[in-house]
């Protein structure tokens, strides 16, 4: 009896613990756990890139060793703050991962699960491998509204073309001008958005992680001015609420539906995570979209959880963000809401950039 109180105890003060916020926000009963994949290689070159024939390991944009260990390591790191909310081994009804259908965030998962779910001996089959299958869902590109956002919508591509003509937007282009061309000319590929820009800084920064030479003329431009510039990629996708629905809505539409049957005993199965591996984008236009993202790009294994907590029999959602594994997850705060924002009040926070027919309203 004495044992079986102490390691009771012991657990409450394990999630007490680890949970700064158990105590006076409530105890978390679900979470989603949004992340961007691990390290990868470049996904691309450039005509005049003097690295364009380097010899990735395992190709151009994939996971690499660091960025396996960067997911294994945030999975344990999940395992410490959510283990009260998952068994020891793996079980379909307490947790769903998915995924974008690309192979890094694929195999991203895949890392992370292995921290998340070491293997006990009583699942352990074979005894070469220290290490447990556990599915995860794949969505194609084609048809993904909700991870990456790569489904085609003609009306989000309508409403970027107003947005490329509003004064704002004009003004970014005027002011980044020299900058769009000065990238052009050293090159050969035509900068004519900030996504065309964030796409060489992003060659450049992988090259520099890996110590490879950046060539001359990236030394006056990288990382800054072209960092700064290139931030405006994370924002304008989702910089007013018509962006917001299209890009955002889908995910958060997910994630109020699973809190609101939560609350009400009607989860089926009754999970306690659901899982997303996904992409610097997907963080940037979720938090945008909540009016919680301060301007940078997210780097690799950055982690959004948004948490449903219950304290004195009432529901609220926390939502944290933890962008470097050197510190632990910082709590945000939604605008016009508590930190522990009612469940109520974060419904209607979020039911404006919600689409009841995603496409349907693709198609107007």
């Amino acid at each position: 009896m004495c044992l079986l109180l102490i390691l009771f105890v012991s657990a409450l003060t394990c999630v007490s613990c680890f949970d700064q916020y158990n105590d006076t926000l409530g105890t978390v009963i679900f979470t989603n756990v949004i992340y961007r994949h691990g390290d990868r290689s470049p996904v691309e070159s450039y005509p005049k890139d003097p690295h364009k024939n380097f010899s990735w390991p395992s190709g151009i944009g994939q996971l690499t060793k660091i960025g396996k260990n960067q997911q294994f390591e945030l999975g344990k790191w999940l395992r410490r703050r959510y283990d009260h909310l998952l068994d020891s081994n793996y079980c379909r009804k307490q947790i769903f991962i998915a995924s974008t259908d690309v192979d890094r965030t694929l195999m991203s998962a895949a890392a992370n699960l292995a921290g998340l779910y070491p293997t006990t001996d009583d699942m352990k089959w074979n005894q070469e491998i220290n290490w447990d299958p556990i599915p995860i869902h794949g969505v194609p590109m084609f048809s993904d509204s909700v991870i990456g956002a790569t489904a085609d919508c003609p009306k989000y591509i309508a409403q970027i073309e107003l947005l490329r003509n509003t004064q704002y937007v004009k003004g970014l282009m005027i002011k980044y001008k020299y900058l769009f061309d000065y990238v052009t000319v050293n090159t050969g590929v035509a900068i004519n958005c900030f996504m065309d820009l964030f796409r060489i800084y992003d060659i450049l920064y992988v090259q520099y992680l890996y110590n490879l030479t950046l060539p001359e003329w990236a030394e006056s431009v990288f990382p800054e001015p072209m960092g700064e510039a290139a931030l405006h990629h994370f924002v304008l996708p989702t910089s007013n609420q018509p962006l917001q629905r299209l890009k955002a809505g889908p995910i958060l539409g997910e994630i109020v539906q699973r809190f609101q049957e939560k609350q009400l005993g009607i989860l089926d199965p009754d999970r306690t995570m659901w899982m997303y591996s996904a992409h610097d984008t997907t963080i940037a236009n979720l938090l945008n979209s909540l009016n919680v993202f301060d301007a940078h790009i997210p780097p690799y294994a950055a982690t959004v959880l948004i948490e449903l907590r219950r304290k004195n029999d009432e529901h609220f959602v926390t939502i944290l963000y933890r962008n470097n594994s050197e510190h632990d997850a910082q709590l945000l705060t939604l605008p016009n809401c508590a930190p522990a924002c009612p469940l109520d009040n974060f419904t209607k926070i979020a039911t404006p950039l919600i689409p009841s027919d995603w496409d349907l309203e693709c198609q107007e």
